[in-house]
């Protein structure tokens, strides 16, 4: 057993990346990973070479697809990419890969069955690799980093012959509110903190040309992908997803040309669990009429007692997840089911207790007055921050999924064992009473 004495300051660092997992589904994961063949199966092989079948627009309807699968709507391509409207008279940003880019703008998408219509902000440097923060809004639980890069030949000499698109997607959720877009475009970013990092690859197939010939052109200069949503009730063309060297887009094309098609999972967002009758955070203030503001992510609607006995709904995806009242006792408690984030800090707290927390991955409860913390059944339990109260023991080991730990100024913690926590990345315990500290099986430090 590692343990060091009389140690005062400690700072363990690991260059972490800025993503905490969620039980939320990562929006990219709802995409197949390769295109669709005529006999209703996938391709396989190399995901830039594996082409699949080209088809006009027409035979999308009669095709047989995998079970479990479908052919996308235009909506749903937009989890891919941004669109490009057809009529051209509200143009939504959307990935440039060879020019620079800084825009915001709102996406209409669908994403695992729900349609919303979420903010995106767009970044570029230019050298043929986009960035963007999307799907901001409501509870921001789909909040993500996106990174488009086109895949170059190893003959190309003009920067336009590719071998496909790599299209790469990091769930943040409402934590990802702090996330400057400017540091997507640093390779570091991308470099850690990807373990639950999506990532598709789109061949530059090409496209079967708009006569009955279908003749093949545009391999490794072009994709092209149909949806299922026609572009006019005429159906002369219909919407899809496409790219080459200097762009990414959903835009609508002929329907009579040949394209690929990939496939999108009969995947749904699960609905939230009712409102608890129990409370699942109970919370002694150090004094009456705080004026409480914390944050919440994982269910839509919760139940907030300040104090006065009444239960007041708050909707998380109206408020972006923030919780606001002023306490009118000591006691305030939540009821909310399946939540998997929850910020605290600098509310006066002295006393918590938290009930059904299997589901939480992220603790913030830094510069309260707490003496004491228990981490009990909180199995997924991935980031702790305590900084700044007077907690003079806490066990460690119930979360073994831990990767930050911050425990700073607390001044009196004598011991911690840190065994359990094979996956711990980041660890902070400065200004305490350190006398032993146990290492042992934490690889990742």
């Amino acid at each position: 057993m590692r343990k060091s004495n009389l140690l005062f300051w400690v700072i363990l660092w690991l260059c972490a990346g800025g993503a905490t997992a969620q039980t939320v589904k990562n929006p990219l994961s709802i995409v197949a990973e390769y295109n669709l063949k005529s006999d209703g199966t996938f391709a396989n092989g190399d995901v830039l070479s594996a082409f699949g079948n080209y088809f006009k627009w027409a035979e999308v309807k009669n095709l047989s697809l995998p079970q479990g699968y479908h052919i996308p709507t235009k909506e749903e391509l937009v989890v891919i990419s941004g669109l490009y409207p057809f009529d051209q008279t509200t143009q939504s940003p959307y990935p440039d890969l060879s020019w620079k880019i800084d825009k915001t703008g709102d996406e209409t998408v669908t994403i695992f069955g729900k349609t919303m219509t979420l903010n995106a902000h767009y970044y570029g440097e230019g050298k043929y690799v986009c960035y963007a923060l999307r799907f901001k809004g409501g509870d921001n639980r789909y909040l993500s980093a996106f990174r488009w890069e086109a895949i170059f030949t190893d003959d190309d000499t003009d920067k336009t012959k590719i071998k496909g698109l790599k299209v790469t997607c990091r769930l943040l959720g409402a934590e990802g509110l702090s996330v400057d877009v400017k540091d997507l475009a640093k390779q570091e970013y991308w470099d850690t903190g990807n373990a639950a990092d999506v990532v598709r690859y789109f061949p530059a197939a090409g496209y079967g040309n708009y006569t009955d010939d279908g003749t093949v052109m545009d391999q490794n200069l072009r994709g092209r992908y149909w949806s299922c949503t026609p572009r006019n009730e005429q159906e002369t063309g219909a919407w899809g997803f496409g790219f080459d060297a200097d762009f990414v887009m959903v835009y609508p094309w002929v329907a009579t040309s040949h394209y690929c098609l990939r496939c999108f999972k009969n995947e749904t967002e699960e609905p939230d669990k009712p409102i608890p009758a129990d409370a699942t955070i109970s919370m002694e203030l150090s004094k009456t009429g705080v004026a409480m503001s914390m944050n919440m992510a994982g269910p839509q609607k919760i139940e907030v007692d300040f104090g006065d006995g009444k239960r007041k709904l708050i909707d998380l995806a109206a408020t972006q997840g923030v919780i606001e009242g002023k306490s009118v006792g000591t006691g305030v408690k939540i009821y909310a089911a399946d939540v998997t984030n929850f910020r605290a800090s600098n509310q006066m707290i002295k006393v918590i207790n938290f009930k059904d927390m299997e589901k939480l991955r992220t603790l913030e409860l830094g510069f309260n007055k707490l003496t004491s913390l228990s981490l009990e059944a909180m199995p997924e339990l991935e980031h702790l921050n305590v900084v700044s109260n007077r907690i003079a023991a806490i066990d460690l080991t119930k979360s073994p999924k831990l990767k930050y730990v911050s425990l700073s100024k607390n001044f009196n913690i004598a011991s911690l064992d840190l065994s359990k926590s094979k996956a711990l990345e980041q660890l902070y315990v400065a200004t305490n009473s350190l006398t032993s500290l146990n290492l042992d099986n934490v690889p990742e430090l």
